[in-house]
């Protein structure tokens, strides 16, 4: 068992020195985003420059009831006009 163990974290050091550069790119990029998504991580793994990020925002409550109030159209159907009591 002891040599097994032994093989295997040989054989684990061996791979992380081999990519040592990838590891710190990968490194580098999680400290500056916190996150990385597969697009960003094989742009490190590669060496290419991580793609810019777009802005996602969220809308608050009171937007969304604002934009559903403008929304709303008025009925098609019209009220009908009250009808004017005649005289007789």
């Amino acid at each position: 068992m002891k040599k097994l163990v032994k093989a295997q974290y040989a054989y684990a050091k061996k791979l992380i020195e081999d990519n040592r550069e990838k590891l710190d790119r990968i490194a580098e990029a999680a400290l500056e985003r916190e996150t990385l998504d597969h697009h960003e991580l094989e742009a490190c793994i590669e060496g290419r420059e991580l793609p810019v990020r777009e802005k996602i925002v969220i809308p608050r409550y009171s937007d969304k009831s604002a934009k559903a109030k403008e929304k709303r159209k008025t009925s098609i159907f019209q009220p009908r006009p009250r009808e004017v009591p005649t005289g007789g």
